[in-house]
């Protein structure tokens, strides 16, 4: 486990997703010091700032997906994150259902 370089958290991004996912990337900082940590979060925007000013990660990849440009950019930003592979991923994204 200390090999691990990268971690990706993929997150929601709205502003409740965002400050609960801080004890979560606390853990994983405190189990991983040395890794390079990458939230990768979704279409809402709400949490962004909060998630952007997080001490436990290195950098928040926003995927707007709701839009033809949108997917464009967010292929663009996938592409470049597949350059050099993550160890782990974790799926910390929360399951809504909208009626």
């Amino acid at each position: 486990m200390h090999d691990v370089k990268r971690i990706a958290v993929i997150k929601g991004s709205s502003i409740g997703d965002a400050i609960l996912s801080f004890p979560l990337l606390r853990n994983i900082r405190k189990n991983f010091s040395q890794a390079d940590i990458t939230i990768i979060t979704g279409e809402a925007s709400s949490g962004l700032d909060v998630l952007r000013s997080c001490p436990y990660a290195n950098r928040v990849v926003h995927l707007p997906v709701h839009t033809t440009m949108g997917k464009f950019i967010s292929m663009l930003r996938l592409m470049k994150l597949h350059v050099k592979p993550f160890d782990i991923v974790f799926d910390g994204a929360p399951v809504t259902k909208r009626s």
